[in-house]
C-alpha cells in the first residue's frame, strides 16, 4: 500500500480509507487465527449458530456505521459517486409505488421507467420494490436484510465445503467468509451483488446435497 501510494502520489488514498484497511487486514487475520483455535471443538450446530450470529453482527455494525458516514460525506445514504445505487433506489421506490397503487403487474412500467436497462438487470429492481413495499421505502431495512443473507452465505459455504473436504476445512471456510471484507463491506450498498452471491451459494450448496 506504501509503495503504491508513493508511486502514484498524484491519486493518494485519503486518510479514512486507509484506517478502514488496516483495520479490514488487522481484524481479517487476528480473529481468522482466533476463531479458527477456539472454534474448532465445538458441535456443528454450535458453530452454524455462532458463524451466522457473529457473521451477522459484524454486517449490521458496518451497515449503522456506514449509513451515518454518508450521510457525514454525502448527505445521503448512498456511498461516494453512488450512480448506479441511486438509479436501483429510485426504480425500487417507483415500484413499490405502483405496488402501493394496486398494480401488481410492475414489470412493464419499471422497465419503462428505468429506461436503457438490460433485462438480466431487472430482478434486482423488482425485488427492490417489494422490499421497499413491505417496510415503508427503507433503505434501512433493506440492508439490514442484506446483512442477513450475507450472514447465510457464510454458513452456506461452511456446508458445502464441510460435505466436499471436510469438517476442518468447512469451518475455516465459513469463518473466512465470515469476515472477508469485501462481504462485509457490500452489505452497505444498494447494489444487488449481495443477493447474487447468496443465490449463487445457495444453489451450489442445495445442488450439491441433492
Amino acid at each position: 500500500l506504501l509503495a503504491c501510494n508513493a508511486a502514484y502520489a498524484p491519486y493518494t488514498l485519503q486518510i479514512q480509507w486507509w484506517i478502514f484497511g488496516i483495520i479490514e487486514v488487522c481484524g481479517f487475520f487476528y480473529l481468522g487465527y482466533t476463531l479458527i483455535r477456539s472454534w474448532m471443538g465445538l458441535k456443528p450446530k454450535v458453530f452454524v449458530k455462532n458463524v451466522f450470529l457473529l457473521s451477522f453482527v459484524l454486517r449490521v455494525i458496518w451497515v449503522l456505521l456506514s449509513y451515518g458516514l454518508y450521510q457525514n460525506w454525502t448527505g445521503t445514504p448512498f456511498s461516494i459517486g453512488a450512480a448506479d445505487e441511486v438509479f436501483y433506489d429510485d426504480i425500487g421506490h417507483y415500484g413499490a409505488s405502483l405496488l402501493r397503487e394496486g398494480q401488481w403487474s410492475i414489470y412493464e412500467p419499471m422497465t419503462k421507467y428505468a429506461g436503457d436497462i438490460a433485462f438480466s438487470d431487472m430482478g434486482y429492481p423488482i425485488y427492490l420494490s417489494i422490499v421497499y413495499y413491505i417496510f415503508f421505502d427503507s433503505i434501512f431495512i433493506a440492508r439490514i436484510i442484506k446483512a442477513a443473507l450475507s450472514a447465510w452465505t457464510a454458513v452456506l459455504i461452511y456446508k458445502l465445503a464441510t460435505r466436499n473436504f471436510g469438517e476442518y476445512t468447512g469451518r475455516m471456510a465459513g469463518i473466512f467468509c465470515m469476515l472477508m471484507p469485501n462481504l462485509i463491506y457490500y452489505c452497505s450498498f444498494q447494489l444487488k451483488e449481495v443477493e447474487m452471491v447468496f443465490l449463487a451459494m445457495l444453489f451450489a450448496e442445495r445442488a450439491d446435497y441433492l
